[in-house]
């Protein structure tokens, strides 16, 4: 975050999806401007009771009038699983317009590749639509005019310790315990 403020010139994020607001909170400790989107009137309202800057918008909708250009960061923590992919590139599109040039978009998502994560605990969420494997997710941001296109895995299993011992036992470890979420940074 820091580097793409530094990199933008501006202070100033926007949270898509900002549910509770807790990176909101973070970004503020950071002092770095937020402001948060969010369809829910519950999570929007106490976000305002905390003295948060959000709005109730659906995000099709927001980024397009924000003035291009405007945000060091956009992020969207567990948003793009709950989207169709006409939406999903709607994210991207909207997220690039209002990005400065050398900002950054942030993704982060269940890991697909993480089979109790893709066969089980992702469809606890009855809003989940469907896994997003982290290539589509790359390609889309590549597709849609970002670069320095990273994935970062975040989020194992307690305790996990990767081996290297064996290939097949540490795919196998992989699959199973490793990241159960993995974040997409893109740069514009």
């Amino acid at each position: 975050m820091r580097a793409a403020v530094e990199r933008t010139g501006r202070a100033r994020a926007l949270d898509i999806g900002c549910g509770r607001g807790e990176w909101l909170k973070l970004l503020a400790v950071e002092n770095i401007t937020a402001i948060g989107v969010d369809l829910n009137r519950i999570v929007v309202a106490e976000n305002k009771a905390a003295g948060r800057d959000v709005r109730q918008a659906d995000f099709r909708a927001f980024l397009p009038t924000e003035p291009e250009g405007t945000y060091a960061a956009v992020s969207a923590f567990h948003l793009v699983e709950h989207l169709v992919f006409e939406d999903l590139i709607a994210l991207f599109d909207g997220a690039r317009h209002a990005l400065a040039p050398g900002g950054v978009l942030i993704c982060e998502t269940p890991n697909p590749r993480n089979v109790p994560m893709a066969t089980n605990n992702f469809y606890i969420d009855p809003t989940h639509r469907n896994p997003v494997p982290a290539e589509l997710l790359r390609f889309i941001a590549e597709v849609r005019g970002f670069a320095d296109v990273e994935i970062v895995p975040s989020n194992p299993f307690p305790n996990w310790q990767p081996t290297q011992d064996d290939p097949q036992i540490a795919a196998f470890n992989d699959y199973f315990f490793g990241p159960q979420d993995y974040a997409l940074i893109a740069r514009k």
